[in-house]
């Protein structure tokens, strides 16, 4: 039979082979269940998602709520900006584009690609010599066509050429001179940028697989277990069938399983105990700290009161939505504002949370100003205001006096004023009357003036004269 095996099995025909049996645990006097054994000698690697673009907007943004939290607020924000042309500039060209091609939405998805992918594309439409249109491409519809000849690693001298996929799928070229590139810092590659969601995807990837896990265990009802049978108990194929099948049935009724001779032991973790809770608001605050975005501002209620909740506020803008929208500004000043010789700016105390802190800033160099601490110029500086000629001197208000033993000593009295019986009183009163009615007429006083007969008068008291 061997031969007959192996020619039949040469043509395709061979009997296979029967399986192996599965071992047997204790197989004694109580003959348990056979059970399949699997050794793992360690835990297999995790599986990370793709820092592609569709895998950074689908996990990060769609799928988990803090990452959505962080950059609608920032993009939310970002386009209640109003703009207006740098001072100097005549011309309102800049805003009149900026506005005909979207405003305010152009602003809020422009800052939502950036921080989703890194990149941002506006391509200009070009009308002879003028700028007639600005579109915003998604990131993940433009590449670039790399200089083979170049010689510097920097974007202008790599890039030749702009090739971007249009709504059919069918690639057309944009040149340089007709696209504006913004992008983040990527210390990997001298083209595009890196989006800060890709240095928070660990804990986007935890905190998704943390809640898929969670999910699956509220939809079994349980977490993981085995059924362990009682000591000198025979359990058969049947009765093993039998009982999965009661399992699924109590499962989809609602109903309490009650096990006579056997014994249900729990595997894995249960909710309670794997620090779930904990890790999540861990990741809320890591998520929060890579945008810029204060954790109280995205549900953190653990760090969030009435006070820090304005100075969350300030903070958002001033280190999450102002830098953005000066880099946007910085872009569009190259080459748009250029050409149209119109360059864009914007005034960020027109923000709600910024002019607040404005107003109490400026309450607050007031009142130093006004009591002599600081100099007009300088309170102009702590609030970014130009210096004024003249504004180098201090001010304070007249009802000082000088208070404690460090001040100067007050001015002595002057002496008493003689009494009208005293010998002389009536000539040296009337002499010194007499000389400032002099002095007042512009007249001369002779020798010495007013000094000179106030001196004498005095002197000629304080020697006992006789008023002749």
């Amino acid at each position: 039979m061997p031969v007959i095996d192996r020619v039949l099995s040469r043509f395709g025909f061979g009997r296979k082979a029967d399986p192996p049996a599965p071992p047997i645990i204790n197989d004694g006097a109580g003959n348990r269940p056979s059970v399949r054994v699997r050794y793992v000698s360690t835990l297999p690697g995790a599986y990370w998602s793709e820092r592609s673009y569709e895998q950074l907007a689908t996990q990060g943004y769609r799928y988990n709520a803090d990452v959505y939290a962080c950059v609608s607020l920032i993009a939310q924000a970002g386009k209640q900006v109003r703009w207006d042309t740098a001072p100097g500039s005549k011309s309102i060209a800049s805003v009149e584009l900026l506005e005909r091609s979207g405003g305010a939405s152009l602003i809020e998805a422009w800052l939502s690609y950036l921080l989703l992918s890194g990149n941002d594309y506006l391509e200009l439409e070009r009308v002879g010599s003028g700028i007639s249109q600005v579109y915003l491409l998604q990131p993940d519809r433009v590449t670039a066509k790399p200089d083979l000849s170049a010689v510097r690693t920097n974007e202008q001298s790599l890039v030749q050429m702009w090739r971007v996929t249009n709504a059919r799928g069918m690639p057309y070229p944009v040149p340089p001179a007709d696209m504006v590139h913004s992008k983040l810092f990527n210390p990997l590659d001298p083209i595009y940028g890196m989006a800060p969601l890709e240095a928070a995807m660990i804990r986007v990837d935890s905190e998704n697989e943390g809640a898929a896990l969670m999910k699956r265990m509220l939809q079994r009802g349980y977490s993981p277990g085995w059924i362990e049978a009682k000591e000198n108990s025979i359990w058969e194929d049947t009765q093993v069938a039998q009982l999965k099948e009661r399992i699924r049935d109590s499962k989809a009724k609602g109903e309490e399983l009650f096990l006579e001779n056997a014994a249900w032991h729990q595997m894995g973790f249960d909710p309670g105990n794997s620090g779930v809770s904990e890790q999540h608001v861990l990741t809320k605050r890591d998520i929060a700290a890579v945008f810029h975005v204060p954790s109280q501002l995205i549900g953190d209620t653990n760090s969030q009161t009435y006070s820090n909740f304005k100075e969350a506020r300030l903070a958002l803008y001033m280190e999450a939505v102002i830098p953005l929208l000066e880099q946007f500004v910085e872009d569009w000043n190259a080459l748009i504002g250029r050409d149209l010789r119109s360059p864009l700016a914007f005034d960020k105390d027109r923000f709600d949370a910024i002019a607040a802190a404005r107003a109490e800033a400026s309450d607050r160099v007031t009142k130093l100003w006004t009591s002599g601490l600081i100099t007009q110029n300088e309170g102009r500086a702590e609030l970014n205001y130009d210096e004024v000629p003249g504004g180098d001197v201090f001010y304070a208000p007249a009802s000082f006096l000088p208070l404690g033993e460090g001040a100067a000593a007050a001015a002595e009295p002057p002496p008493p004023k003689p009494k009208a019986s005293e010998p002389g009183v009536m000539i040296t009163a009337e002499a010194i009357a007499w000389a400032k009615r002099t002095q007042a007429r512009g007249l001369e006083l002779g020798r010495g003036g007013l000094p000179a007969v106030e001196a004498g008068a005095q002197a000629w008291i304080e020697g006992g004269g006789d008023g002749s």
